[in-house]
This record gives C-alpha cells, structure tokens and sequence, in this order.
C-alpha cells in the first residue's frame, strides 16, 4: 500500500526525531535545486505577487531561496515528516508513533510536495514555501504540474512494481493529487471522504477534513492496514463508514457530533 499526503504552508525544523529513522536526501534533490535556481531569479515582490503571500512571508521565502544550500550538507535539512506542522501532521502526530508504524511509514508514505516532488517521511528538506497549485513557468514548462506530473508518476510505478502494491490510498488534496497521473499507476486508487454533519447535511469541511486524513494516516500505519477493506473500519474521532454515501474506490466517512 501507498499513501498519499499533501505537505503543510507551516514547518519547524524544532521537533525531536526518532533515533531510528534513517536520514537521506530525496530522490529528486537535484530537481529541486534546479527549481530553487530558477526560483532566485525573482524579486521579494515577485514571490510575492506569485504566491499570493504577505510581505513578510514573501522576504522570508526570498531569503530561504536566496541561502539556499546547494551541497549535500545535512546541517541545514530536516525530515520531511517531522518538519510539516499543519492540520494533518497535528493529528498524526509522528512524535508518538510506534516504531512499528514509523518503519510502515517510510515504505508506504509519500508527501507530495511543488518543490521536491515526491518526500518519504524522513526524506531532509530545506524550509521552503511552494505550493504545487503555484503559476510558476520557467524554461518550457509553464506551470509546477508540468515540471513534476511525469517525475512523480514513474517514480511512484517503480516504487508500486518493487514492494507490490495492489492499492494506493490518495490522502492529498485535491490541488497536490493532481500532480499524479492517477490513471497510469499500476495500482487500484481509493480516495476517501470525510464529512460532517452541517444542519441537515453532510459536508466536507476543509478544516476537519485535514485533520481526519492526518487521523486516518496514523489508523493505517497503527494497526497495519494493507487493503481496502481494512479502510473501512475508520472510526476515529466519532467518524464512521457510510455505505449509501460511498462510492467505488471512494469511501466516504461521516460524523454527526
């Protein structure tokens, strides 16, 4: 099984890390510097205008391109599993995993990410602000989707056909899942759906959702969960599986506070 995750805007390079992770660049570091190097030809108000970010974030981001380090020195990385600090990491919460689920984890965890491509959980990444959904166009590529969306899909094959995966479990948004040719992998896809009840109705709440596919990673890697199947008994945090509401390769899960 593979999961799929999308970063987080939020990273600390501040959080204790297992002793037992094995530490690497990623697979696609110089991809990334090739990135960062376009990414230095702009101005503070350029970022700024592209990202759609303040000022402040903007300068911050500037400098981060601009003291990029380029060498293999590790000094200056972090894991990337460690280093994401948003709604999802929160609720996965890596800090107290078991080393069971850690080493689940480095198989079958991929975040997928607008500067690196494709991270595994202890992956060492910079501090850096990108979003794949970013307008960026440099050299012939006009935009990240273009520069990744191969790159990340054959890299996915490769690491599908070596471990033998039947099922890929798409947890990213929809903004990041986008950069994977879904339809090419030579696995079943299964995407789940939170919902919360909102007056009559279920909804998918942006805020709660994030935090049920952090719940639902952590329930996967926890008890072990290789098949579809075993999806379906999510029941963290008051969600439950909906029959009626789901749909093939689409579960959808609900909770009614």
């Amino acid at each position: 099984m593979k999961l799929l995750l999308s970063p987080a805007k939020k990273i600390d390079f501040e959080q204790k890390v297992s002793s037992d992770v094995e530490l690497k660049l990623p697979v696609f570091n110089a991809d990334a510097n090739e990135l960062v190097r376009h990414l230095q030809e702009l101005s503070s108000e350029e970022l700024q205008s592209l990202m759609s970010i303040s000022s402040d974030l903007a300068n911050l981001n500037y400098n981060r391109y601009a003291n990029w380090d380029f060498t293999d020195n590790k000094k200056s990385h972090f894991p990337a599993l460690w280093a994401f600090r948003g709604e999802v990491y929160t609720n996965l919460d890596v800090e107290t995993l078991s080393s069971e689920a850690l080493k689940r984890a480095n198989n079958s965890l991929r975040i997928l990410s607008g500067l690196y491509g494709v991270l595994g959980p202890s992956d060492l990444i910079q501090a850096y602000r990108l979003e794949m959904g970013t307008k960026f166009s440099f050299e012939s590529y006009k935009n990240l989707y273009a520069y990744w969306k191969s790159r990340t899909t054959d890299l996915l094959n490769k690491e599908i056909d070596r471990d033998n995966d039947q099922i890929v479990v798409n947890l990213a948004s929809t903004e990041y899942s986008k950069s994977i040719d879904m339809k090419k992998l030579n696995a079943e896809v299964v995407t789940p759906i939170f919902k919360d009840l909102k007056g009559d109705n279920y909804k998918v709440v942006s805020f709660w959702a994030k935090r049920a596919r952090g719940l639902m990673t952590r329930y996967i890697l926890e008890n072990g969960i290789c098949d579809a199947e075993g999806l379906l008994g999510f029941d963290v945090s008051g969600y439950y599986y909906h029959t009626d509401m789901s749909k093939p390769n689409m579960p959808v899960f609900v909770r009614d506070h």
